[in-house]
């Protein structure tokens, strides 16, 4: 899995290099509360973070039966 930037200011992406397809994405602010939610069923997605405050956002990727979840940091 790929995801970059570390710091994001525009857009995320996320490249998962096993080709397996990412079924759901979602982006949750430090309450649990889900601000972002897709079902791409691709391998290579990009998250437009635009609107997000500067504030550190937890990334969860369900791949398979799998959830990965990383820190994401938004900066302006």
């Amino acid at each position: 899995m790929r995801i970059f930037p570390n710091y994001v200011n525009e857009t995320l992406y996320i490249q998962n290099i096993s080709n397996t397809y990412i079924s759901k994405v979602q982006i949750l602010d430090n309450f649990g509360k889900i601000l972002y939610e897709s079902s791409p069923n691709l391998a290579e997605i990009s998250v437009l973070m635009a609107n997000f405050a500067s504030e550190t956002y937890v990334l969860s990727l369900q791949i398979e039966k799998q959830v990965l979840s990383k820190q994401v940091v938004v900066i302006r």
